[in-house]
């Protein structure tokens, strides 16, 4: 199964990296495999050096990509991970 969705990154200092580790430590949670897309350029979510090359800055909209048996969750996780403020600080 595979599901897709659109995030916005709605920090004032974009995809940083504590909120980068924040986002690993959450996909990795699941079997399935999430990936971020910023226009052509792709990034496993699990891999600080592919999101960090996103260069996502606040308001960039992220396509997340979600496959595997427990794509769902996995989705639902990381939609809530980015529409949750204390995320981000």
């Amino acid at each position: 199964m595979s599901i897709t969705e659109k995030v916005v990154v709605k920090d004032p200092y974009g995809l940083h990296l504590r909120a980068a580790v924040g986002l690993i430590l959450a996909a990795r949670k699941y079997k399935s495999r999430i990936t971020l897309k910023k226009g052509l350029v792709m990034a496993n979510a699990q891999s600080i050096l592919g999101i960090m090359s996103l260069g996502a800055y606040r308001g960039t909209e992220l396509e997340v990509v979600s496959e595997g048996e427990d794509a769902p969750e996995a989705l639902g996780e990381i939609r809530d991970y980015f529409n949750s403020p204390q995320n981000w600080s």
